[in-house]
């Protein structure tokens, strides 16, 4: 009887880990060094971008994940490391309701997040990051 309950509970953990587990749907790079940084999409929607150094540039003609910009792209997260998000990096991103930014993203590209209607600007920005009174806006264009 023992036996039977812990195979049935073996079993139940295992279901349960298959269910939460997330599934990368597509992947590749988007570093100014070439592979200098890495991005994940999962089936939750979740983009995680994660390496050492800067995003390219100009992403607004180079967004690998363009594709599910307007309906797969719920949450951003960059992970510590990424010191720059490119220029249009998530423009359009419709779905996009969260950002997490580390301390270590020291500069965003113009309009970086434009376009992002349901994402809530600035509290995605970490606090280290100031905007000096010249630099473009994240989310606007003129």
């Amino acid at each position: 009887m023992e036996k039977k309950c812990f195979i049935m509970l073996l079993s139940a953990v295992l279901c349960l880990g298959r269910a939460t587990a997330q599934e990368i749907v597509q992947s590749g790079t988007c570093g100014a060094e070439g592979d200098n940084l890495k991005w994940e999409l999962t089936n939750d929607g979740t983009l995680t971008i994660s390496g050492t150094g800067a995003m390219v540039a100009d992403m607004s003609n180079a967004q690998p994940w363009k594709a599910h910009l307007s309906s797969g792209i719920t949450a951003v997260v960059i992970n510590d490391g990424v010191t720059y998000v490119g220029a249009e990096a998530f423009y359009n991103g419709d779905k996009i309701t969260s950002v997490s930014l580390p301390a270590s993203v020291t500069g965003i590209g113009e309009y970086a997040f434009g376009s992002c209607d349901d994402l809530p600007l600035p509290s995605c920005c970490p606090k280290s990051w100031k905007p000096s009174p010249t630099e473009p806006s994240l989310i606007a264009r003129a």
